[in-house]
């Protein structure tokens, strides 16, 4: 599904395009396309403003943080910093942001904050060090306060945090273990964690006053085995509570039986697991596959849970009439008790399969001490099939995921083709259509770069990059039949 262009001019310029082949069905909304390949994700969404953090790592070892407006898709703000593995949240009046992320094996923080009027002006503060480590997950709950875990030499690891500057509190040990994610309850002093230990999935409540003290105090500990082993735990709260109590949560996790993954929840209320482990993936027992890495969000009275599912191994998918090797990200509605709805709800429209399963992120707007009415609401999904990066989102007016963005690259029908230039430091571009076309250039942070001179030949186009430092370019060209963004790696010799 990608294409490599190879472009040698008298530098060296390395151009790639990314492209999906006609597998989305066409967005109601403008396309974004400027962000390079991705490997993980993170997502957020604004207290009582349809605004998104979505953070991703851009496989050349910097995340980068993408402010969406979350009526129209547009990305209108691009920030980042050297790291990978992000987890983002918001302050309760969103008046801040915090990025956790892993740099060099080590756990950092970097804070942003508003530097204006406008709901997405915002503008990093600092960069803490906070510890060694790998895996972080961080959480804000409604009341403003802050929860970080990770994992360093197999132990797992928390600490509670203020912002306005940053601070972390003492590093506080918990147990063995790797994979932790974790949530600060909105009764404003439970902590919940969950992790994997020894193939186990370990679910754990906890004091957050002792944690900022430096203390561990345990509420409550669940442990589950797994048949092969349980991976990749994410865990969610309650923040409306006018929907159900405050220290309700869950966890979803996936049990690797084989080729045959199941995806299991395990329903928290009054701060204890009372139903679980509920099998998600019931309806696809007979579709093989691998890691459908689950996640789950609180929706106001409801509890979605996505997760990615291949219809491989002969088994007839949800979404088609006959077999083939499709991948979707579905998504099912549970209630706080662990009560399902009947069906399905397929995220995407992808028509042929990922080139590997997706990392999802999956968000819903709370409270935020705003007391948001309840019609007001809005649901935000993360997805990719790795080096295409997509938004989905739905809202009360808009009830079903009919808004998708592409993040990065999306390829219509080969519409644009590199060809080598015979002039020194000038790219050639061959379009496909005879129409005019017109070609924008952004470097690796989403920003526009002049274009010093463009000229063409009937339908061969000639820029001119001699002006460019070395560095990562997109270049978005498009004409009335198609568009493609190709990425071209300008090394200055």
């Amino acid at each position: 599904m990608k294409s490599k262009k190879l472009l040698l001019t008298g530098c060296l310029a390395i151009a790639v395009s990314f492209g999906i082949d006609a597998q989305i069905i066409n967005s109601t909304q403008p396309e974004t396309n400027i962000a390079p390949a991705m490997n993980n994700t993170g997502l957020a969404i604004a207290p009582n403003l349809d605004v998104q953090a979505a953070v991703f790592a851009d496989g050349s070892g910097s995340y980068r943080i993408y402010w969406i407006d979350g009526s129209t898709g547009a990305v209108v703000d691009i920030d980042g910093n050297s790291g990978n593995d992000p987890d983002v949240a918001y302050y309760s009046n969103a008046d801040a942001v915090v990025v956790a992320y892993e740099n060099g094996g080590g756990i950092y923080v970097d804070d942003y904050y508003l530097a204006g009027l406008g709901p997405v002006n915002y503008t990093m503060n600092s960069t803490t060090g906070v510890s060694g480590g790998t895996h972080p997950n961080v959480d804000i709950n409604s009341k403003g306060r802050g929860i970080l875990t990770w994992e360093q030499g197999g132990d797992i690891y928390v600490c509670a945090f203020n912002i306005g500057p940053f601070t972390a509190g003492p590093v506080v040990g918990i147990n063995g273990g790797t994979q932790p994610d974790v949530v600060l309850l909105d009764d404003n002093k439970t902590v919940a964690l969950t992790y994997i230990q020894g193939g186990d999935l370990v679910i754990e409540t906890m004091d957050y006053n002792d944690i900022a003290a430096g203390g561990y105090t345990p509420f409550g500990s669940w442990n589950y085995g797994g048949m092969l082993g349980y991976e990749h735990p994410r865990i969610a709260g309650q923040r409306n509570s006018n929907f159900s109590p405050s220290d309700d949560f869950t966890v979803v996790a996936q049990d690797d039986n084989g080729t045959l993954p199941e995806v299991h929840a395990f329903f928290a209320n009054a701060g204890a697991i009372t139903v679980g482990p509920i099998l998600v993936n019931s309806a696809f027992m007979s579709c093989s596959g691998l890691d459908p890495l689950p996640v789950v969000a609180y929706n106001r009275g409801r509890v979605q849970i996505a997760w990615t599912q291949k219809y491989g191994g002969g088994c007839s998918g949800l979404w088609q009439s006959s077999p083939n090797n499709e991948d979707d990200v579905l998504i099912k509605s549970f209630s706080p008790s662990g009560f399902t709805s009947p069906t399905h709800e397929e995220v995407n429209q992808f028509q042929s399969s990922f080139t590997s399963f997706s990392k999802t992120s999956l968000a819903t707007e709370y409270d935020g001490n705003y007391l948001i009415n309840n019609s007001n609401w809005h649901e935000s999904v993360l997805f990719n099939n790795p080096g295409d990066l997509f938004w989905k989102a739905r809202s009360a007016a808009n009830p079903s995921y009919i808004e998708e963005q592409m993040l990065i690259s999306e390829e219509r029908g080969n519409n644009f083709s590199l060809v080598t230039s015979p002039v020194n430091q000038t790219i050639e571009i061959l379009s496909e259509s005879d129409d005019l076309a017109n070609f924008q250039m952004l470097d690796n942070a989403g920003r526009v770069v002049e274009l010093k001179t463009v000229s063409n030949d009937g339908n061969l186009y000639s820029i001119d990059i001699s002006h460019l430092s070395g560095g990562m370019y997109f270049l978005n060209c498009s004409s009335i039949t198609g568009q493609e963004v190709l990425r071209i790696l300008h090394v200055v010799k």
